[in-house]
């Protein structure tokens, strides 16, 4: 923001006139910018709140210009009253009504000048100082509502067009989430499918290879299983003799800890 004026939350919400959350809405709409102090406090800009909100720019009354209507309105007053007290020593000074306006045309059109502009005056001087500041404060609060229904309509607008995108977005989530499922419903029957076809040949195989094995057994193809016999321990191993088709036998030691 560079250097601007910076007002806490609290004093943002008195000087617009609006809630803490209305605030938050129009900085997540871009309307306006905030900064931090080193405590973390949100901070607004005072400027931008004045030009937000129109509090200066459209032509409200200010405290201070408020104070300048109602010191002029005095200052109406008290001339006046000079006016007045001033008039009623001439007439008490023994000077009569048609010695007065014999005095000449000059003197005549003063007076009728006096006599039409001071009725005028002397109402405008008899508004009473709180009209005036009701009359200014009303004048502002007008302005305020008319700039914040006016940026309410548009975050309206900008609503409505994330909820639609929202929408749309769910929308189709929920295209690929149902494709995905029928997908998904696909894959598990061929795997189903394929678990099956899996389990059958191994079934087929398991039934197979024992009629093969003892097919090439009797064509010789393949030497039967040798027979295994157990002796005595030796120590602390155990020693096996395989008796062999040709007559042969082998032996082989294991320990008691490796069968």
């Amino acid at each position: 923001m560079g250097f601007q004026e910076l007002v806490s939350e609290t004093e943002a919400t008195a000087f617009a006139g609006v809630s803490s959350a209305t605030l938050r809405r129009f900085v997540e709409a871009g309307y306006l910018q905030i900064e931090h102090d080193s405590d973390g406090l949100v901070l607004y800009s005072k400027p931008e709140l004045e030009g937000l909100f129109g509090i200066t720019e459209t032509g409200v009354l200010d405290d201070y210009k408020t104070e300048s209507i109602i010191t002029d309105f005095d200052a109406v007053s008290l001339d006046l009253d000079q006016s007045q007290d001033g008039f009623l020593q001439q007439d008490s000074s023994g000077c009569s009504t048609t010695d007065r306006f014999d005095n000449g045309d000059n003197t005549d059109n003063q007076h009728t000048h006096k006599d039409v502009s001071e009725p005028r005056m002397r109402r405008q001087a008899t508004i009473p100082q709180r009209t005036v500041e009701k009359i200014t404060k009303l004048e502002r609060e007008a302005v305020r509502l008319k700039n914040l229904v006016e940026l309410q309509e548009k975050l309206l607008e900008m609503r409505e067009d994330q909820i639609q995108r929202l929408k749309s977005e769910v929308d189709w989530m929920r295209k690929r989430v149902e494709r995905s499922e029928e997908k998904s419903d696909r894959y598990q029957l061929l795997l189903l499918r394929e678990a099956e076809t899996i389990r059958g040949l191994v079934s087929q195989m398991n039934q197979k290879r024992p009629l093969l094995q003892r097919a090439f057994e009797f064509l010789g193809l393949l030497p039967p299983p040798a027979e295994k016999h157990h002796f005595g321990n030796v120590g602390e191993g155990t020693v096996e003799v395989e008796s062999r088709p040709n007559g042969t036998s082998g032996s082989q030691y294991k320990k008691a800890g490796n069968i």
